[in-house]
């Protein structure tokens, strides 16, 4: 209905006023821009942040803005103006690491703080800097959780059977809706491969230590544990932990020649205690002695008493959480960091985008860990957990083909066998489309981040076609993993089946056709999938050592 004449003069003093304001704002982006615009001669902060405040410097004035052409939009049309949308990005910065002991230095605990204003400066500018962190877009997400996690890991304790008893228990489980990284958009997967390239730096001038250890006599500490890097929001509503787990310069970012780090890892990704052949030394005795058969139960126990990685990692989580309590926490890791940090997404129930990792699901399956249940009776739920998982076709360690005789992992006495991950995965072809081949050095996190994220999935796809091969961009970065990688011709791929308290099922959307993967090539970032239908070490024989029996486990 329009507006009357009495209606009209009682909005006159409000269109007044309305005016007004308006001039006062359109008087505030004209000072703001002449004061930025003297500024940029001295200097190379971005035109448009004010470096005390950590916020655009006009702000106000577009906030005024945006208020006044609502309120004059009210006024003419007589109807009030729709709610404004929540925000759907988060804006991070590098705020703090968290160093967790381990062996030698169990109960070693040091931080280090980093200028987070700087950072979360530089995260708004040039994009060619080693700290900018692109705006994490969020999507509403419901994710099913322990009600009382911390409680089941007091019930697991540090024992096998303990083990074993809390993974028995009936679980209290709960169902959050919280906001979650979008893992369509390619920014968000850049932004998190970023802050997991960055968990790689190694400077430890400036950590204080708890626990009754002094770091300068403490020789060898940084290389002895596991550390997080801490990306929050402004406000630490929402934190990112990165994880980096020590390793050799197979699994890069971590100590040199570690003989514990190989003993953990061949623990955790191999079928059988890393019995490749007779020539091994083995990392446990499961080994039946014959053929290809080994002892679930021993592995089982093996690697829930023995192995420093899972333990360690859940300490850290806790103690991060203990320091960041009203915190949503995501997680994120590369390579060996990135396994740790799927069974930390498991154990918690956060949301987890890892990149590279080696398959981590029968290293779940082996520690006896937390299963939510289903939602659907049709849907999986391993792939129902807030993971996801992204690597490349011609990553011989994520793909789990760094194995056999003749490989570079088996060659440095690793028995990468595992290839099967949790959640879902998100798959870039680099062999079939981008003509890459399979080698080590495409395990790089920086690979990814310069010549796969750097431009959406369809737009790289349709360069490459027609014209062959496409040659990877050199890395210039100064903050990602140290050494190179040598390529190499990998054994053929092996594959075992596991078994795990859930309905099996393959996902209803997830048949892995030709034709879905080039649907694929029309997308930003290729679909998520599951891998529920993977199977590890399918030539092994797994019997029930437990038993008198020896039942046969195979799968």
């Amino acid at each position: 209905m329009p507006a009357t004449p009495r209606h009209r003069a009682r909005s006159r003093p409000r269109l007044t006023l309305l005016c007004s304001l308006s001039c006062l704002a359109l008087v505030l982006v004209a000072a703001s821009s002449a004061t930025v615009a003297g500024a940029a001669a001295v200097s190379q902060t971005p035109l448009w942040i004010d470096t005390t405040a950590q916020q655009p410097i006009w702000s106000l004035a577009q906030s005024l803005q945006r208020y006044l052409t609502n309120a004059l939009s009210t006024v003419w049309s007589g109807r009030p103006s729709p709610e404004q949308p929540r925000s759907e990005y988060k804006y991070f910065g590098l705020r703090q690491a968290y160093h967790q002991g381990m062996e030698a230095y169990t109960g070693l605990r040091a931080t280090t703080d980093f200028d987070y204003k700087v950072h979360a400066l530089s995260s708004l500018s040039d994009p060619s800097d080693p700290y900018h962190i692109p705006p994490i877009k969020t999507v509403r997400q419901t994710v099913t959780r322990p009600r009382d996690v911390n409680r089941y890991l007091e019930v697991r304790g540090t024992s096998y059977e303990d083990a074993v008893c809390a993974a028995s228990t009936e679980l209290d489980w709960e169902d959050v809706e919280i906001d979650a990284p979008d893992t369509e958009d390619r920014q968000t997967i850049l932004a998190f491969a970023k802050m997991a390239a960055l968990a790689y730096q190694n400077d430890t001038s400036g950590w204080e230590a708890t626990g009754g250890f002094n770091l300068t006599d403490s020789f060898g500490w940084e290389g002895d544990g596991m550390r997080g890097h801490i990306f929050t929001t402004q406000d630490n509503s929402t934190i990112v932990v990165a994880l980096k787990g020590t390793s050799s310069a197979l699994l890069p970012g971590g100590g040199d020649t570690a003989r514990r780090d190989r003993v953990n890892d061949n623990m955790l990704f191999s079928c059988c205690c890393a019995r490749v052949s007779w020539s091994w030394t083995p990392v446990c005795d499961c080994y039946a002695g014959h053929g290809d058969t080994c002892g679930q139960s021993c592995l089982e126990r093996a690697l829930v008493e023995k192995s420093l990685y899972y333990p360690a990692a859940t300490d850290l989580y806790n103690n991060i959480s203990y320091l960041y309590p009203d915190s949503q926490i995501w997680i994120s890791g590369h390579s060996l960091g990135g396994a740790v940090s799927a069974l930390l997404g498991i154990t918690f129930g956060a949301p987890t985008i890892t990149f590279e990792a080696p398959g981590d699901r029968m290293a779940a399956l082996r520690l006896h860990l937390p299963l939510p249940p289903s939602r659907h009776p049709d849907d999986s739920p391993v792939s129902a957990l807030p993971i996801t998982h992204v690597y490349n076709t011609a990553d011989s360690i994520a793909m789990g083909q760094c194995n056999g005789a003749g490989s570079f992992c088996s060659n440095l006495g690793y028995a990468m066998e595992s290839k099967c991950h949790s959640g879902k995965t998100i798959l870039y072809d680099t062999v079939g489309k981008l003509g890459w081949g399979s080698s080590l050095t495409t395990h790089r996190i920086n690979t990814l981040i310069d010549n796969v994220l750097d431009e959406d999935w369809s737009e790289k796809v349709r360069k490459a076609k027609g014209k062959g091969k496409v040659k990877m961009k050199s890395s210039t970065r100064s903050l990602a993993e140290s050494g190179s990688l040598a390529s190499s011709t990998e054994g053929p791929m092996r594959t075992l089946g596991w078994r795990w308290p859930w309905r099996g099922g393959k996902d209803k959307d997830d048949d892995d056709d030709e034709g879905q993967r080039d649907e694929d090539d029309t997308r930003a970032v290729p679909r998520r999938r599951s891998e529920d239908d993977c199977r590890d070490c399918a030539d092994w024989h797994f019997i029930d050592d437990a038993t008198d029996g020896g039942e046969d486990k195979g799968q």
